[in-house]
């Protein structure tokens, strides 16, 4: 089934070419215009159909910009030159996608239905980089989930699990979403600045269990892990489950994740 969907995401997007076309001036607008003005903002996309739909991504260009910084991408292919690449760089979005990899966290190999070893290469290669730096980085949906990898937890997958699928996996032909509730005291908290929140929800995979990160959100009807970062103040690294660049051009709340990240940023 998940096969068929990526199809018919791809007819979709063939078919919506047109207004790819119409919204390229925003695009390049957007990605370039402020080239130079801001903090500059990595964002690591995939190198694979139709996620490769990414090196458009003007829900991320949008929200970076209206926070004041200027995107950079980064793909599998920049993965020799990384190290140059995030040191010219003020700060980085690990963006959401294909599934990680089971191997990675001695998972079921029958959860492995989309993954990409190559862009799991690249993003542990980042955030190993990152070790060595203070770069504010946001790590979303797949982001979050490689977070939790890489700092040493485990995944689970929700499709053994109707509920849990009707909960939180988005197709073509059906919108989930969620109320989210966020921990006081975690700086998901100081950003958003509420309890609970309502989330969109896009995903079949989810962190089970979280090893040196703080679990800052979790979904109110059944606890699953929406918002992971690392206990460490001085640090800007926070994984959030959800897609906030799709609801940021009209949810301030959302919005505000991408302002701290800049923010943060800038004083980087």
């Amino acid at each position: 089934m998940k096969k068929i969907e990526s199809y018919l995401l791809l007819l979709t997007a063939i078919l919506g070419l047109p207004l790819i076309i119409l919204l390229l001036p925003v695009i390049l607008w957007l990605r370039y215009s402020k080239a130079g003005s801001g903090p500059r903002i990595g964002v690591i996309v995939s190198n694979r159909w139709p996620y490769r739909l990414q090196y458009l991504r003007l829900p991320y260009d949008l929200a970076i910009w209206r926070a004041g910084g200027t995107s950079v991408t980064i793909a599998p292919s920049d993965l020799p030159r990384l190290d140059e690449l995030i040191n010219d760089l003020d700060g980085l979005i690990i963006t959401g996608g294909e599934d990680i990899d089971p191997a990675l966290y001695n998972g079921e190999p029958s959860a492995a239905k989309l993954h990409n070893p190559e862009r799991d290469k690249l993003e542990l290669e980042a955030l190993k980089i990152l070790e060595n730096k203070n770069l504010p980085t946001l790590c979303i949906c797949r982001g979050a989930q490689l977070l939790t990898v890489y700092y040493g937890g485990k995944l689970h997958a929700h499709d053994p699990h109707p509920e849990k699928l009707r909960l939180h996996a988005s197709s073509l032909f059906r919108l989930a979403g969620h109320k989210t509730s966020i921990s006081k005291g975690s700086r998901l908290y100081s950003i958003i600045e509420k309890e609970e929140m309502l989330v969109n929800s896009i995903h079949h995979q989810a962190a089970s269990e979280v090893i040196k990160l703080n679990i800052s959100a979790t979904a109110k009807n059944d606890g699953c892990i929406e918002g992971v970062e690392l206990d460490d103040n001085s640090r800007f690294l926070i994984g959030v489950q959800w897609h906030p660049e799709l609801s940021a051009p009209f949810n301030k709340q959302q919005q505000k994740l991408f302002d701290a990240l800049i923010n943060a940023a800038k004083g980087f």
